[in-house]
């Protein structure tokens, strides 16, 4: 298939593609993954953590190991330092998966070339500027929508929700009755264009959580014997 509107160029992937798509997600996944940690960093500078934590330890020093106040004060900020350090290591080794490469794009062309797999790539001037992919679930009519991608050079541009209408269409072809698809609540942009492109919110699971840290996955639904947004 090969869809052309606006310069945008919606077609399936190609073998020769396969390292600039590569590319293209490790972009957007290290950005995302970038994100997601200053949205970490905002939560815990403005949880109580960060006045008990240093608290805790200092009447620790103070009290129990009979520690002066100022070496108490040094020692108990060093401890709390290393003690939220680990915390949010041990949180992020549980979440930093979801931005790796994954199993499917050590080799996408391979890995999506499928009887009901199938991988599309949006070309803007030569250049490859998104990715969306599916496959199928354990449902009989039921397709997963995944690596929904847009290069941060081409955004603004309506990419994405043409990427998500053109998956619809090959999903059709396939016969899938319906799309399944999950983001994290903090990809704010995601949420708006799933929502946008008709998907519908079917549940919300926590992923992984150590306090002050909680990553929850949202779960979206979209019937494909509905209208779709057209462009």
């Amino acid at each position: 298939m090969a869809k052309k509107d606006s310069g945008i160029l919606i077609r399936h992937l190609k073998e020769e593609d396969v390292p600039k798509v590569k590319a293209l997600c490790k972009t957007v996944q290290s950005e995302s993954g970038r994100d997601e940690f200053l949205v970490h960093l905002r939560r815990f500078l403005s949880s109580r953590h960060i006045i008990t934590t240093p608290a805790f330890f200092f009447c620790l020093y103070l009290f129990f190991l009979k520690t002066d106040a100022l070496p108490a004060l040094k020692s108990s900020t060093q401890s709390a330092i290393i003690c939220e350090a680990v915390r949010f290591f041990f949180f992020w080794q549980k979440i930093k998966r979801v931005f790796g490469e994954g199993e499917d794009l050590k080799d996408p062309f391979l890995y999506y070339h499928k009887p009901l797999r199938f991988f599309l790539v949006a070309v803007v001037d030569g250049e490859i500027a998104g990715t969306v992919a599916v496959k199928e679930t354990e449902g009989p009519d039921v397709a997963k929508l995944l690596r929904m991608f847009v290069h941060p050079s081409f955004r603004r541009r309506g990419i994405a929700l043409r990427l998500i209408d053109a998956s619809h269409d090959e999903c059709r072809k396939l016969k899938y009755g319906s799309v399944s698809l999950r983001t994290h609540t903090t990809n704010e942009k995601a949420l708006s264009c799933y929502e946008k492109a008709g998907y519908a919110i079917v549940g919300r699971r926590n992923f992984a959580s150590v306090y002050p840290h909680s990553f929850d996955t949202i779960h979206f639904v979209k019937d494909l014997h509905g209208d779709d947004v057209r462009f």
